[in-house]
């Protein structure tokens, strides 16, 4: 005599495949993230590294410019644009490709 098999899992329904899938998906999403702020990081690092003295000037430039441009509260407006424009393009110097 044989036994038929019995179930012994219940059956996986759509939402159940769906949620797992969601999970899978947001484990690999923040460790992606997470790489890639790493490669970020170490990046900027090695720019700064090879332009110390142009990114210590840029950094007192950047500190001089917002402090006083906060005493003068309207040429904040017109300061912070500038400013950011200025680390753009700082930053396509440094890294062209």
């Amino acid at each position: 005599m044989s036994v038929a098999p019995t179930p012994t899992s219940r059956k996986l329904s759509l939402t159940d495949v769906n949620q797992s899938l969601r999970t899978g998906w947001e484990e690999f999403r923040s460790m992606s993230a997470v790489v890639l702020a790493f490669g970020a990081v170490v990046t900027s690092v090695h720019a700064v590294l090879r332009h110390l003295i142009i990114s210590i000037a840029r950094g007192l430039l950047l500190r001089v410019s917002i402090v006083s441009s906060i005493l003068l509260i309207p040429l904040l407006a017109v300061v912070l644009p500038e400013m950011s424009y200025a680390s753009f393009a700082f930053y396509l110097r440094g890294f062209p490709s």
